[in-house]
Order: structure tokens, then sequence, then C-alpha cells
């Protein structure tokens, strides 16, 4: 079973979203370590400080972005490529979802967009090994074709671009995209086509 852990700084923002109930069923789950506030802030200083005690017991660290210090960052994403831990960072200023899969698997999204009906069926599946993708949080079993879509997007954009300054930076998107979607980006149309069929 894969382990997670789970640091929100502000218990409150999880209130938001969750009934006790639900958030008391997070608690519960074994595979999942959501601290309470006062261990949320002796985890942060740890990496803060740029030590990396502990984390390596985890497959996956879902945190807070706007609560880590730029070193803490670092830090972190250090440890993540270093020992393969997946990581979602969520952050209420941020206002799109960024993945990559480059050194380590990372998604950056918008707060909403973690606390969700979703969360818990992803989390348990995560802990089973049942995960392809970790944009599965957002789109759930579609998102493949958020995918193909956006890289569809983005190629067409590419190669309408006049600017090469624009082409450059939509070619490190594009780059970043196909990563997720190697074999289907041959016949990119057929395997969209295919997705919507089967909806």
């Amino acid at each position: 079973m894969k382990k997670i852990l789970l640091i929100e700084d502000r218990p409150g923002r999880q209130a938001q979203f969750f009934n006790n109930d639900e958030i008391t069923y997070l608690n519960s789950l074994n595979y999942l370590n959501m601290p309470s506030e006062d261990k949320c802030r002796e985890w942060l200083n740890v990496l803060n400080s740029k030590e990396q005690n502990g984390f390596n017991t985890y497959n996956l660290v879902i945190v807070h972005k706007s609560s880590l210090k730029p070193i803490g960052l670092s830090n972190l994403r250090e440890l993540c490529k270093k020992n393969q831990i997946d990581l979602i960072l969520f952050s209420g200023g941020l206002s799109q979802v960024l993945y990559q899969t480059m050194e380590f698997k990372s998604l950056s999204i918008n707060s909403s967009n973690l606390y969700t009906d979703r969360l818990k069926e992803f989390l348990e599946n995560y802990s089973n090994g049942l995960i392809v993708s970790l944009l599965e949080l957002v789109y759930g079993d579609q998102w493949k074709l958020e995918v193909l879509l956006r890289y569809r997007q983005l190629k067409t954009r590419y190669d309408a671009e006049p600017n090469n300054e624009v082409k450059f930076e939509l070619e490190d998107q594009i780059s970043t995209l196909g990563q997720t979607i190697k074999d289907e980006i041959k016949n990119i149309d057929n395997s969209i086509d295919k997705i919507f069929i089967s909806i």
C-alpha cells in the first residue's frame, strides 16, 4: 500500500470544502498522514530548514505551496526527484493546472481542485497503485482527453505562430504534455475520437 502525506497548514480551508464527517473520514485512513496544524508546522519547518527527515517513507506528498519558503520548495523538489516521490502542490493563488513528469511526477493546482468529491477516490486509488496520472485528481477518468485536447490546441497554435520567442515557449509546454501521452500523440485525432466514442 502506498503512503500519502497531506500537509495543510490552514485547517479552516478544509472546513470550507468538507464537513466534519468527511474530515474525520480522511483522518481515519491508514495510508494517509494528515497532521494537525501544529504537526504541519513541524513538517514545514523541516522542509524550510533544508532537512529531509521522514519524507522518504511517503510515495506522494500533498502540500500547501504558499506555506513553503523558496528554500523549502526547492528542498522538497530535490527530495522528490532523488526519491521519486510524487508531489501535488496546491494554493488558492494558482489559476491553472500544471503537470510535469520529467524528473518526477508533479501537479500544481488550485485548492478548489484539491478539495473536491474526487479527492477521497483519488487517495484510495493512489494508495492501491491504481492511479496512472496525478491529473486524475482534477479530471477524473477523463484526464487523458483533457491532455490530448490541450496538446492538440498548443500544437495548432505552435504551427500558426510566426514569433519564434512564443514558439520556443510553446515547445516547452508541448514537450511536457507529450511525455504524458507519448503513444497517443502519434495519431492524436484518432486517440481523441476513441475517447469521445467511449463516453
